[in-house]
Order: structure tokens, then C-alpha cells, then sequence
């Protein structure tokens, strides 16, 4: 049976130490240089060794992968139907761990019922008033902008957006700072050391790559540590 899958990204031991930017879950790939770099190396090679890395990470426990009971698009009933809705479930995931008081985490009951029970209404009334049809892909951006206007997603969540490729340096930068701090700048006022950056809020995104949306959630303990939670809804 095949389940839509949750994984958990946590910080990795000294004595690997974060980069500047870094988020502590990520520092295992070095310092974050702040100048933009070219990828010189063929695809195919990056792909090899990122998938190497990523089955190093998940046998010391880094990285540690859960499945949910559900995925997009597994109940076809009309009305019930959440077949190419990432661009949907993904964003609603993000403000169910933003308005979540109860736990630092969130629940894979909550995630569940987001992709079986809230997404799919939404998903038709957004096609509806796109003009699209049936299992039509739909622009993320158009997504936003009717959660914003149904107020399902509060102006006051958001605080930025990255656009670009991920493989590019400066762009990466700007992405993990986001992750990170919960603010569209570098936490530093513009003046370095006048304001210190703010690690222990709980934040949110909506990771678009590939026609393809998911979720990433920092969650922030009691003590102050934190993780991130990438949620995806597609079957595994």
C-alpha cells in the first residue's frame, strides 16, 4: 500500500559546525558560502552524491523518514478528490503548524485530515475560478492569493519569498535565512551584530520545484532546539 511520506531533518553532533546561514539541521554540507557559485559538475554526478549523502544521514538517524496514512489523490470520490492538489495542501499544512498551540510538532492526524478532508473543497473552488478543469494543475501563486482573500492564510504569516534556483549560492542564502529566522533579511538590521537574529520562532514554507509543492515546517523546542519536519503528499 503505498502512503504519502513525512520526514524528520534533525541537528547534526559537533564536531560538524553550520555555516553562517546555515540552519543547525543542515550544517552536515559545510559552511554557506555568501557569493554566488556555478554548478560545474554534471546532474547526474550531484544527484549521485546528494542521494549518497542523504543514505548516510538516514542510517545515523539525521534524517528519519515516516509515512502517513494517506497521500493526494487516494480517495477519487467527487468532492473528496485531491488528485494534483499539492499546490493546496502544501500551504495549509504550513498555517496548521502556524496556528498549532497544542504540540511543537504537527500532529500526522492534522496532515491527514488537510489531504483527505480540507484540501479537497478548496482545490474545486479554486479550479472553479481559474476555469480549469478536473485535476488541473494550478499556479501556486494563484493558490495564495485566494487563501489570502479567504482568509484561510493571514497577511501577518507571511514574511517573504525565494524565487530562483536552489542550486545557486546566493539564492540558497536567502532561502535557509527564511527557514531559519522567520524574516526577509538577515537578521542583522543591515548593521552587523546591532539586532540578533531570532531562532526559536516556528515557521513555515511552501517549497515549489518541479510542478511539485511541499511542505517544511521548523519545529522549535521547549528548550529552544529545533528541527524540520518536509512534509510531501504524494505516494511514495
Amino acid at each position: 500500500m503505498l502512503f504519502c511520506n513525512r520526514y524528520a531533518i534533525h541537528p547534526i553532533s559537533p564536531p560538524h559546525k553550520p555555516g553562517p546561514l546555515l540552519p543547525a539541521s543542515l550544517d552536515v554540507h559545510g559552511e554557506s558560502k555568501q557569493s554566488s557559485f556555478k554548478i560545474d559538475v554534471p546532474i547526474a554526478t550531484l544527484k549521485y552524491t546528494s542521494k549518497n549523502e542523504y543514505d548516510a544521514l538516514r542510517k545515523i538517524q539525521k534524517v528519519q523518514v515516516f509515512y502517513l496514512n494517506t497521500y493526494q489523490g487516494r480517495n477519487n470520490i467527487p468532492g473528496k478528490d485531491s488528485t494534483n492538489g499539492c499546490t493546496v495542501i502544501s500551504p495549509l499544512v504550513a498555517v496548521h503548524h502556524l496556528e498549532n498551540n497544542s504540540a511543537a510538532s504537527l500532529p500526522d492526524a492534522v496532515i491527514e485530515k488537510v489531504i483527505d478532508s480540507i484540501a479537497p473543497s478548496i482545490l474545486a473552488k479554486v479550479r472553479r475560478k481559474l476555469g480549469l478543469s478536473g485535476h488541473a494543475l494550478i499556479i501556486p501563486s494563484d493558490v495564495h492569493d485566494y487563501l489570502v482573500d479567504e482568509k484561510i492564510l493571514k497577511q501577518e504569516m507571511f514574511v517573504g519569498v525565494c524565487g530562483g534556483n536552489l542550486l545557486d549560492g546566493d539564492h540558497m542564502n536567502e532561502f535557509l535565512n527564511l527557514l531559519q529566522n522567520g524574516e526577509d533579511s538577515d537578521g542583522s538590521g543591515g548593521k552587523k551584530n546591532e539586532v540578533k537574529k531570532d531562532c526559536s520562532k516556528k515557521v513555515a514554507a511552501a517549497l515549489f520545484f518541479h510542478e511539485h509543492v511541499v511542505s517544511i515546517l521548523k519545529v522549535v523546542l521547549p528548550d529552544g532546539s529545533s528541527w524540520y519536519d518536509i512534509v510531501d503528499s504524494l505516494p511514495r
